[in-house]
């Protein structure tokens, strides 16, 4: 009798890291406790801007790193732990923490004019559409006034 193995060539990490894969592509988030678990991420839009706000507590402006390419923001955070060395830790939860998330926005934005503030672990960015992208008010002139 042989035994049944419907993944014979595949760990266990690495039937963690495709099915961290297939949630990042299909949902758009990573697995729960994955080392590049995503912070939660809010995204809205007012007149000419878009507004991003990612929840980051513990991490410092030096952590945290954003590009901006046309419609696309990434966010990176590298929090790195402190420790003494020497130290027995007798339970350790907190460790060295990273994440990697890109955000593709409906339309192009102002490359040069994007802020970003972090304050109480929330990272807010503001993120000015291109001036392409922003609606225009058209003047209407009858055909004496050419």
């Amino acid at each position: 009798m042989v035994r049944f193995r419907p993944f014979p060539n595949v760990g266990i990490v690495q039937l963690r890291d495709e099915a961290d894969r297939f949630m990042v592509e299909c949902l758009g988030t990573h697995l729960p406790g994955s080392k590049a678990a995503c912070p939660p991420v809010n995204v809205w839009e007012q007149e000419g801007e878009f507004l991003v706000e990612v929840d980051v507590p513990g991490y410092r402006n030096e952590e945290i790193e954003i590009g901006v390419m046309g419609s696309e923001l990434t966010l990176k955070g590298l929090r790195t732990d402190p420790s003494a060395e020497g130290v027995n830790y007798l339970r350790r939860e907190r460790t060295n923490n990273e994440f990697a998330r890109t955000l593709r926005l409906p339309v192009d934005v102002d490359v040069d004019n994007v802020s970003a503030t972090l304050e109480n672990g929330v990272l807010r960015v503001i993120l000015p559409k291109a001036v392409s992208m922003r609606p225009r008010k058209v003047e209407v002139k009858g055909a004496s006034q050419q």
